[in-house]
């Protein structure tokens, strides 16, 4: 200890016998006694930045096991809403294919009755101007 009492201004253990015949014995070890508690106080300071550091540690792991997590999350809500795409891309696709055949029977349901009533219209002007010439034959 001696070394270390040196190192924060004390004296050696000659110097303390000297010192203690000339009556400077209790100054020593009320410097020693300082000494002491500041060593205590740093200690006590370094004791607290450990429980510091580890209690860090701990929160850095807690935090990597989250993000580890969220980020097999992110990739499963990927993939599953590449899933939801293409499903409702799949069921677009169908319901305009419906919706272009029920357009063409709509259209069939309204064309073919013209095109019957046109024809219809046709034949009757026919068989009238038939009739007409029927009518004007001299028997």
């Amino acid at each position: 200890t001696a070394p270390a009492v040196m190192a924060f201004g004390g004296s050696s253990g000659k110097e303390k016998a000297s010192s203690s015949s000339t009556g400077d014995g209790r100054q020593g070890s009320v410097k020693i006694k300082q000494v002491q508690r500041q060593v205590d106080d740093v200690k006590q300071v370094m004791q607290e930045n450990v429980e510091v550091m580890l209690s860090n540690i701990d929160k850095t792991e807690v935090l990597e096991n989250k993000s580890a997590e969220l980020a097999a999350q992110a990739k499963t809500f990927h993939k599953s809403s590449r899933e939801v795409k293409r499903h409702m891309c799949r069921q677009n696709a169908k319901m305009n294919i419906l919706l272009g055949i029920l357009c063409a029977v709509i259209l069939l349901a309204i064309i073919i009755p013209v095109i019957v009533w046109a024809k219809d219209a046709s034949n009757r002007r026919r068989l009238l101007f038939h009739l007409d010439d029927l009518d004007e034959v001299p028997v």
